[in-house]
């Protein structure tokens, strides 16, 4: 590697590590008076218990934070809900990059009803979309549309 791609490599570590330690010094904690189920209204956790520890949970119907279970659950990293929102999520209804849940919509998604670009599920839909009914590109699946695909019921483009 040259000189110059070395320090634009070392640019973007110091960019991306400075970007970490300020969200890692980044301290919040909310959680509202209301209590349904004994679980806080609103919950907001962020942020970490020291510089490279573990991360703060929230907890709630609604909850906001760095790692959060909740009815509504809106994360930056692992999202656990009914309805979740992160890169990582999982539960009723997600969106995020990967997710498992009853349906998704996501890069990578297991689920009864799957929209991903990998998806997998009773109803899947995406690039390659693998389930009973599966629409996509490259499509396994018993009763299936798309341009490629495995199977006895099948609209193709390209018959195999």
């Amino acid at each position: 590697m040259g000189e110059s791609q070395s320090s634009f490599v070392m640019k973007i570590e110091s960019f991306v590590s400075g970007k970490f330690k300020a969200f890692a010094s980044l301290q919040y904690n909310h959680e509202s008076h209301r209590k349904i189920f004994s679980l806080p209204l609103l919950s907001v956790n962020l942020g970490f218990d020291d510089p490279g520890g573990k991360m703060r949970h929230a907890k709630g119907i609604i909850a906001i934070g760095t790692s959060d279970s909740g009815v509504i659950a809106v994360k930056s990293v692992i999202s656990r809900g009914l309805s979740a929102l992160a890169p990582l999520s999982f539960g009723g209804v997600t969106i995020g990059i990967f997710s498992i849940s009853l349906a998704c919509v996501s890069c990578l998604g297991i689920g009864i009803v799957s929209v991903s670009c990998f998806a997998l599920g009773y109803l899947a839909v995406g690039i390659v979309a693998a389930g009973i009914k599966s629409v996509g590109i490259l499509a396994p699946g018993e009763s299936i549309n798309g341009i490629v695909g495995l199977r006895k019921y099948k609209k193709l483009l390209f018959n195999f």
